[in-house]
């Protein structure tokens, strides 16, 4: 005997086997299932799982459903465990009365294991899933506060479907979904749902049977009445019966205990006399087979195993039962009486009979059972006499402590001398008179009178008066301009009877100004933008009122709509204000100041120009009040260390090359231009090469040079010894060195220009000193044709000996100390020696 809303559940299988014994398959066996307002709904599911009886010896893994409803933030969802812990599966902030919250659709979800994911946090349902699915995927426990005040249900202690895997807490047994639905209008179906256990299912028994309930009452008669032969449907209150085309229902007639028979209808007419008790059962057609093994058992057994996990065949006894007592049948008795005309004869259960012959009624024994009784009756004749009476409508005639109200005729029966009635007929008539009065409209702003209309009333006076009993009008119609009750006395005269009735009207005002609506809208826009501004519409407006500056342009909307779209193309700005109305006049206006943004002035830039690669420069352009951000670039190589989005930069010009520093000025309405100011970056000259002979005679003027490049703008040198006396250079490009008296040493030059200078290039030069004047050996008188040798001592330092000869040749030794002469022409010669 189910007392909720059987929903099958679908059971996911990780393992092991499910059990043939009944088991259906373990998903939604009358899906979909109504969702109706503001109800309970419960999902009911014994499961016998593949492993230890014990929840955190298999716990459960996973809880889904699916369910298509027109306002998810109607809907919370509890799950309760065959231990009786009852937690929070989806909830959001508000699950009391009236707490509809998101009006989005449709819901596609599992809660698993775990935290950080609640379903919600005590916040309105946030949708994410795909269209036409407000919530999908896999979620974890709600959390944050959240409660059910419907189902009782609490936030579980850790915010983790864990909590259901406590040591002791059994996994085998009923599992409960529940449904609850806590706002009108919105409607839905629960598709399906499913459970995950980490060992798997052995036996997910889904029974759909549903016994329902019925109010028969307990039964008495005797056998073969046919108020036996019942057609009794079970009722479903708020819940769907079983599946016709699977289940059919029959009834378990149970005698002490022991049950007797199943029987349809039931028909219990034929059963022996004794007492019954007579139970509905729902039951798996496919199971009828399993009901006549009961008869002769004890009906409490078969209460007992159809509530159990594992009942013998897929059934479900209705919730409530009746008693059926069953006697032998009694024979009918004949009876004589007299009575006046006109007077009727009342048998003792009611039966009226009111002519003469056999009048036959029925009585109940002690069981119920029928007893019949015959009365022949015969008539004595009456007295007659006719009176004729007008009364009010409220008034009645009081004859004998019985009242006789008009219109109408009465036979009343008085006895005569034979003990008879005598008859007197009443003609009763009513003065017709009827006060009435439907209410009117209430007093608006648009309609300030109320019309009191009595003109349906029945009666020929009228008097309609307020609540201090003052005259309104004597009209069956009266005009009002004041809210109150008001109270319309009609009358009417009939056979010089005169009588009133009244009626009670009260008339209700309604004067109420609209609220200040909301304008919505950007406050700053550009020149040129085309913008719409918005308000919420007013149940108690009529009429709406725009005011904007005079120069802007509507483009459509506006008065007499809720909405506006205005073009600011050369509009200074201003207020728009807007304003509810109705027949009262306008309520309160909402404004809005807009400000219409302009365009940056182009900027001009100032700064450091040229520059060497290094420098630290600053750069600026004026102020503007028009632009939000000022953008600046740099070359590469270069970087800007402070001020990048003012109109002031400090630039860091590192390893840059010549280029362009640029700004942009900006704001909401223009991205800007770009403007650029170049500038020249100068480098320290490269280190120069020197150009010049590295050994030289002493008293030599000899030239050294470097290439003239654009880098430098002087060259420095230096030469070896006092240049005073001993080397004298000219510090240019390309000037001589002369050499008297130089000692040797480096000739050395640096590039410089306005950057800084390069590094120094020497040239080490070597002086060599002219040897002295050497003294030749002779013979001096000599004859032509002999060969003489002649020679100079050696000179130190020297390192060629250059001799000439006249009037003879040398024949060997040029270059060296000493040489060979062949006299070959008489008379003077000469030989020298450098």
């Amino acid at each position: 005997m189910k007392k909720s809303l059987l929903i099958p559940l679908t059971v996911i299988f990780l393992t092991g086997l499910v059990g043939e014994l009944y088991a259906q398959p373990c998903s939604c066996t009358n899906c979909p299932v109504p969702i109706t307002d503001n109800g309970t709904f419960q999902g009911l599911l014994n499961v016998t799982v593949d492993g230890p009886n014990d929840l955190s010896l298999c716990p459960l893994e996973q809880v889904c459903f699916t369910i298509t409803h027109t306002w998810v933030g109607d809907l919370s969802v509890t799950l309760t465990s065959p231990g009786g812990l009852n937690y929070l599966v989806m909830a959001d902030a508000d699950n009391g009365p009236g707490g509809c919250g998101n009006d989005q659709d449709n819901i596609d979800v599992c809660i698993t294991i775990g935290t950080g994911n609640a379903l919600t946090n005590n916040t309105q349902y946030v949708c994410n899933g795909p269209p036409g699915t407000c919530l999908s995927g896999a979620w974890t426990m709600p959390c944050g506060g959240v409660t059910d005040p419907f189902s009782g249900a609490q936030q579980a202690p850790n915010c983790n479907l864990n909590d259901f895997n406590l040591p002791g807490q059994p996994a085998n047994g009923t599992w409960i979904l529940t449904v609850n639905d806590i706002c009108a209008q919105d409607v839905g179906f629960l598709q399906d749902w499913s459970l995950v256990f980490s060992c798997g299912v052995l036996d997910c028994f889904t029974c759909a049977a549903d016994g329902g309930q019925f109010n028969q009452p307990n039964l008495q008669g005797c056998q073969g009445d046919p108020a036996f032969n019942l057609n009794i449907v079970p009722q479903y209150p708020g819940s769907t019966p079983p599946p016709p085309a699977e289940y059919s229902y029959t009834f378990v007639v149970s005698q002490n205990g022991i049950i007797n028979s199943f029987i349809t209808g039931p028909t219990l007419g034929n059963l022996p006399p004794g007492s019954y008790q007579v139970c509905g059962l729902s039951y798996l057609t496919d199971d009828a087979g399993e009901l006549p093994l009961w008869i002769g058992q004890p009906f409490a057994s078969l209460q007992n195993n159809l509530s159990s996990g594992a009942p013998a065949f897929c059934g479900d006894l209705s919730n409530s039962c009746f008693m059926a007592t069953i006697g032998p049948p009694i024979p009918p008795a004949v009876l004589d009486t007299t009575i006046c005309l006109g007077d009727c004869f009342v048998a003792p259960n009611g039966v009226t009979c009111c002519t003469p012959g056999p009048c036959q009624y029925t009585l109940q024994s002690y069981l119920g059972c029928d007893s019949t009784t015959i009365v022949n009756i015969t008539f004595l004749p009456p007295d007659q006499t006719i009176v004729n009476q007008t009364l009010c409508p409220d008034e009645c005639l009081t004859i004998g402590g019985v009242d006789y109200c008009p219109p109408g005729f009465y036979n009343l029966q008085l006895v005569n001398e034979q003990g008879c009635d005598s008859i007197v007929t009443l003609n009763l008539s009513a003065v017709p008179v009827t006060a009435v009065a439907p209410t009117p409209p209430p007093i608006t702003c648009s309609m300030p009178a109320a019309l009191l209309n009595g003109s349906f009333s029945i009666g020929n006076t009228y008097l309609w008066t307020d609540a201090n009993n003052m005259v309104v009008s004597t009209q069956p119609t009266a005009v009002v301009n004041q809210p109150g009750c008001y109270l319309l006395t009609v009358t009417n005269t009939l056979n010089g009877v005169t009588c009133s009735d009244t009626a009670s009207v009260c008339v209700t005002a309604d004067l109420e100004l609209p609220d200040m609506p909301n304008l919505q809208g950007p406050a700053v826009v550009c020149d040129g933008d085309v913008v719409a501004y918005t308000i919420t519409a007013d149940p108690l407006a009529s009429d709406y009122v725009w005011t904007v500056p005079a120069d802007v342009t509507i483009v459509s909307g506006g008065n007499g709509t809720t909405a506006i779209t205005i073009n600011w193309t050369g509009s200074a700005g201003g207020q728009i204000c807007v304003a509810a109305a109705n027949g009262c006049g306008e309520g309160p206006q909402d404004c809005l100041d807009v400000t219409v943004g302009s365009t940056p002035a182009i900027p001009v830039i100032a700064g450091d120009n040229p520059v060497c690669a290094g420098d630290i420069a600053f750069y600026s352009t004026p102020a503007d009040p028009n632009t939000d951000t000022f953008t600046w670039t740099v070359p590469a190589g270069a970087s800007i260390t402070v001020g990048q989005g003012t109109e002031n930069i400090t630039v860091d010009w590192g390893t840059a090359s010549s280029g362009d520093v640029c700004v942009t000025a900006s704001n909401a309405c223009d991205p800007g231009t770009p403007v650029c100011f170049p500038v020249t970056v100068g480098q320290i000259p490269v280190q120069p090469a020197v150009a010049g002979p590295d050994m030289v005679c002493e008293g030599d003027i000899e030239f050294y040079s470097v290439a003239v490049f654009s880098m430098a703008t002087r060259h420095p040198r230096s030469a070896p010894g006092p240049y005073t006396t001993l080397c004298r250079y000219d510090s240019t490009e390309n000037n001589p060195l002369e050499r008297a008296g130089c000692a040797g040493g480096d000739v050395c030059l640096t590039a410089d220009n306005d950057c800084g200078s390069s590094a120094q290039t020497c040239l080490t030069v070597g002086v060599e000193q002219t040897p002295a004047a050497p003294a030749i050996a002779e013979p001096l008188d000599v004859c032509a044709g002999e060969q003489e040798n002649y020679s100079t001592a050696t000179v130190p330092g020297a390192t060629d000996y250059s001799w000439t000869v006249t009037g003879g040749l040398i024949v060997s030794g040029q270059g060296t100390a000493s040489i060979a002469v062949d006299w070959t022409t008489p008379g003077a010669g000469q030989i020298c020696l450098v």
